[in-house]
């Protein structure tokens, strides 16, 4: 499983977090698993791959555009890919906060629902939930809520202060 976010690319409204439950993927422009709208990238640019116990990234085209892993040069050579490690290709960057082989999985069907409760924990929902909040009060000019307010998954944990309402969702 690989839960990454994209902070930069030339399409903002591509930054976000995404998560993918193969064991292999592909980042590039055109065809790609993980197609990101950036000019400086090929069609399929990396390719991640799961060797065993740990996840590896390759630069399929090494010659043509610099990538760097944690500002290092990503050359042809498979490296390791780890949680909190950093990607930048083209002009995009690419941050995976989780890697994780042993939740790796083949793709399931949108309707098979045995899964979710395994790969969605309570507060990792809530946090979510919160963090879209967030980003939407921001994008409607508001200021986001400060991180004291965000809510716990305990109902018996409860804040000084409530978390911030947001702004109404423009009508149609």
């Amino acid at each position: 499983m690989l839960l990454f976010k994209i902070s930069s690319c030339p399409d903002q409204e591509q930054v976000g977090s995404y998560l993918h439950e193969d064991v292999n993927m592909s980042i590039g422009s055109d065809g790609a698993d993980m197609v990101i709208d950036d000019p400086a990238i090929e069609p399929i640019h990396l390719q991640i791959k799961c060797n065993g116990n740990e996840f590896t990234i390759i630069n399929l085209h090494p010659q043509k555009n610099k990538v760097q892993l944690n500002g290092k040069p990503l050359r042809d050579e498979p490296l390791p890919l780890r949680s909190q490690n950093n990607v930048s290709v083209g002009e995009s960057t690419i941050f995976f906060t989780k890697v994780d082989v042993k939740n790796a999985m083949p793709p399931t069907p949108l309707d098979d629902t045995a899964n979710l409760e395994e790969l969605e924990k309570p507060q990792t929902t809530l946090n979510a939930i919160w963090q879209s909040l967030n980003e939407l009060i921001e994008q409607q000019g508001g200021a986001p809520s400060s991180s004291n307010n965000t809510p716990s998954a305990d109902p018996s944990a409860s804040s000084s202060s409530p978390p911030s309402t947001p702004p109404p969702l423009p009508k149609d």
